[in-house]
């Protein structure tokens, strides 16, 4: 027994005694694979989670923005990007002629009306389930700004969804509609928590 040893198929590893004593213990060993560095970090060193891949999004073609051609993509159903791109470019249009100002800095302004900077994630911490304070990291806060204007457009009474969402752009520049009252809601709440902020690691 003290000279068996066998590797599991695929994996790298090999099983071989502990000691010599001729018991049935058995440890992992790491195996050397050439033109690849081996490093022994305990059972696995290889991490399940992986990190997305940032792709570039290329602007849209009317107005030069990438924002934009993520918009039109969360407002995308079904894989119809051309039926996405009319809705959104005939609510700008109507915007250009309900306000009369350039349609491109009331979608950034309700853009930006809409992102929220702090909010509530659970954490466990010692059996109990606290609601912990915690700033939203850039990203996040685009694209919930994102999901919340469509989700809140699609909600509002009106004939088009192009006069929807119209109709959610112009009242999130104002800083009022549904995505602005979305966005206080999830602030209050972090306010009402913000008790157990030390727990935020």
């Amino acid at each position: 027994a003290g000279n068996r040893r066998r590797r599991d198929a695929g994996s790298g590893v090999s099983w071989g005694p502990a000691s010599e004593s001729g018991r049935a213990l058995y440890v992992r060993r790491p195996q050397e694979t050439p033109g690849r560095e081996t490093r022994c970090t305990g059972w696995s060193d290889m991490s399940r989670r992986q990190s997305a891949e940032i792709r570039e999004v290329l602007p849209d073609p009317r107005y030069g923005s990438p924002e934009v051609t993520k918009f039109i993509s969360c407002l995308m159903l079904d894989g119809k990007k051309s039926t996405a791109e009319s809705i959104f470019y005939e609510a700008m249009r109507k915007i250009e002629e309900r306000t009369g100002q350039p349609a491109m800095n009331v979608f950034r302004q309700a853009f930006n009306n809409a992102k929220p900077i702090i909010e509530v994630r659970s954490r466990r911490v010692g059996g109990a389930t606290y609601q912990v304070p915690m700033e939203v990291p850039y990203r996040r806060r685009d694209s919930l700004a994102r999901r919340w204007l469509v989700l809140h457009a699609r909600s509002r009474a009106g004939k088009t969804m192009a006069d929807r969402l119209a109709g959610e752009l112009l009242d999130a520049s104002r800083g009022d509609g549904g995505a602005v009252r979305r966005k206080d809601e999830v602030h209050r709440m972090a306010d009402a928590n913000k008790a157990f902020a030390h727990y935020r690691w």
